[in-house]
């Protein structure tokens, strides 16, 4: 058996194959998934997930983004603390508002360095 992860990603590979609508909460849940892999092996994955996501006309949520920041501070190579600054400057240009957890995961970031 595979990893929950890569179970979350075939899952939603499955749904767009069969013209299933895929929507922000999708993508922000398996973003989610791949944010807790073991020992945070999987943020870039999460990232480039992200990415697609935004190429597919799906704008993210303040949940999405979040969800990204969790990767960011558990990735394996340390903390991606200069990204969650980008990510949460690009979230308030884009709009979207952060809130409690978008800054507990930002300072979470800021600490693991």
């Amino acid at each position: 058996g595979g990893s929950l992860w890569e179970d979350a990603l075939k899952l939603l590979r499955q749904m767009v194959a069969e013209g299933v609508r895929v929507t922000v909460e999708t993508y922000t849940s398996v973003i989610t998934v791949l944010s807790h892999a073991r020992d945070g092996s999987q943020w870039e994955c999460a990232a480039g997930l992200f990415e697609e996501m935004q190429q597919e006309g799906i704008e993210p949520d303040c949940h999405a983004y979040n969800a990204l920041l969790c990767a960011y501070f558990r990735a394996s190579c340390g903390s991606q603390w200069e990204r969650a600054l980008e990510l949460v400057g690009v979230m308030e240009r884009e709009g979207v508002i952060p809130d409690t957890r978008t800054f507990n995961a930002l300072i979470t970031c800021l600490e693991k360095e």
